[in-house]
C-alpha cells in the first residue's frame, strides 16, 4: 500500500468541475462535500480526493467505474494515525453495501 499524507491546499476549479459533472453535482454540491469532517462533522481544514484500490486495477473495458471518495478533515481528525485509512475503508464500505 502507498504512502498516505495529508497537506492543507486548495482544490484547483478544474478538479472541482470535473468532479461536479461526473458526480451529476453542481459545484456548490462538491465544495460542501469538502466543507464539513468526514468524522466528526466540524467544519474541515483539509479536502481529501481518494480512489479505492481494487476498482483502481480494474481493466477499463470492464465497464466499471472508478470509486471515488471526496470529504474533508477537519485538524484534530487528521492528526489522528490511519485516519485516511479509516475513513476510506469505511466510506467504500458503504458503496459496496446494496441499498
Amino acid at each position: 500500500m502507498g504512502q498516505t499524507s495529508i497537506r492543507s491546499s486548495l482544490l484547483p476549479a478544474e478538479f472541482v468541475s470535473l468532479v461536479a459533472e461526473q458526480s451529476h453535482s453542481t459545484v456548490n454540491e462538491v465544495y460542501e462535500m469538502f466543507s464539513r469532517c468526514a468524522r466528526c462533522h466540524q467544519d474541515a481544514v483539509f479536502p481529501v480526493v481518494a480512489l479505492e484500490g481494487e476498482s483502481w486495477l480494474v481493466n477499463s473495458d470492464s465497464g466499471k467505474k472508478l470509486r471515488l471518495a471526496v470529504y474533508g478533515l477537519c485538524e484534530a481528525c487528521a492528526a489522528l494515525p490511519d485516519i485516511i485509512q479509516t475513513v476510506n475503508r469505511e466510506l467504500f464500505a458503504e458503496s459496496r453495501t446494496p441499498k
